[in-house]
């Protein structure tokens, strides 16, 4: 990723190309623009926040497949820690009748 990186600092605030760490990927830089411009602010933006919880948990795990192809060891953790949450908190979700634990104060 940090040759997408550098090749976004080149294109949209053009730094100089002899103050580079590393070469450039277009491919990868490319699409870090797109996210970056649809998301915008870290993804806060981003289409994928403003579904239900369902959806929600879809996009999410659809964009941690997305992103399997520049990294495969983040998001592999990801999922991993994701379902052993899931898992260890399953006894609270089913004593309180509920799926999200948002609102849940220990």
């Amino acid at each position: 990723m940090a040759g997408a990186l550098m090749w976004l600092l080149h294109q949209v605030l053009h730094l100089d190309e002899k103050l580079m760490l590393c070469e450039q990927d277009s491919t990868r830089g490319n699409w870090m623009l797109h996210d970056v411009v649809i998301g915008g602010n870290f993804g806060h933006y981003a289409q994928r926040q403003g579904f239900g919880l369902w959806r929600r948990v879809y996009e999410n795990k659809r964009r941690n497949l997305q992103l399997m192809r520049f990294n495969f060891e983040e998001p592999f953790w990801v999922e991993v820690v994701y379902w052993t949450r899931i898992i260890r908190t399953l006894h609270i979700r089913i004593k309180y009748r509920t799926l999200s634990l948002r609102d849940f104060q220990p």
